[in-house]
């Protein structure tokens, strides 16, 4: 048995792993019309808002591959696929957000009207 005190990354880690469990387990359960996946930047950093039934979720861009990963481990079926490619869709989107060339471009657009 060993006395080893957690490290930071160890804690993070282990923070990620719950994080994804729980979002894994929420797809497994929660109702269809309440999936809902939206790419933010906060403080300049990507981030993608996972809702299922309710309970809200942030991922980083790497939580999201991970994720990926996760759910096509066996392989997937089309329908695997295509949530796989909904999740990967909103990391791209959340780390162009965080972009500030992009952002930049995208309040001119919206300015503009063109957005």
């Amino acid at each position: 048995m060993s006395d080893a005190v957690p490290t930071p990354a160890d804690i993070q880690a282990d923070a990620v792993s719950e994080r994804l469990a729980n979002v894994l387990l929420g797809i497994e359960r929660a109702l269809a019309h309440t999936f809902r996946l939206v790419p933010l930047a906060v403080d300049g950093r990507p981030v993608v808002g996972v809702h299922l039934d309710g309970a809200r979720h942030l991922l980083s861009p790497d939580d999201i591959r991970l994720l990926v990963r996760c759910l096509e481990w066996d392989g997937g079926g089309k329908a695997t696929r295509l949530l796989s490619s909904l999740f990967l869709s909103a990391a791209c989107d959340a780390e162009a957000l965080a972009c500030p060339t992009a952002s930049a471009r995208r309040a001119a657009l919206l300015q503009a009207g063109a957005a």
